[in-house]
């Protein structure tokens, strides 16, 4: 096989064959996506109405999370800032260990604060993926 030239022409290249389809080359592969600039805009613009959509949710979600983490510095008696911080370092699942809950109830209630985290960033996911999924599939029609 002859190696590729910087003036040459390159030959397509077969990357998939689908039974229903046929098979795909690189080159229409490359015809088929829109520009960069055109898939920033669609999933920015998708993301942005995903957002505004399940508000309430994300929202709702923070709340309980800063609630109990109040909560549970108003258990084990430390200042706000810290109260603040152990709830976001437990609602991502990151958990360095370094305020750590000794009371039974706060311990509990901090096991709310990870299941809750858990389905916050589910919903972030959901988002993004959503908004790639339509970035991909509308059209500027």
């Amino acid at each position: 096989m002859a190696a590729w030239c910087p003036g040459a022409p390159r030959q397509p290249v077969r990357i998939a064959t689908f039974p229903e389809l046929g098979s795909i080359t690189t080159q229409e592969l490359r015809m088929n996506r829109p520009a960069p600039k055109i898939m920033r805009r669609r999933f920015f613009g998708a993301l942005g109405r995903a957002i505004h959509l399940t508000w309430p949710v994300l929202s709702t979600i923070l709340v309980v999370q800063v609630a109990l983490g109040l909560l549970i510095g108003l258990i084990e008696g430390w200042s706000i800032v810290d109260a603040l911080y152990f709830t976001f370092i437990t609602g991502l699942t990151i958990g360095y260990g370094d305020v750590v809950p000794r009371q039974a109830l706060a311990r509990v209630l901090a096991i709310g604060i990870g299941v809750s985290g858990l389905f916050l960033t589910g919903v972030v996911a959901a988002i993004a993926v959503h908004a790639m999924r339509t970035a991909l599939t509308d059209s500027d029609d």
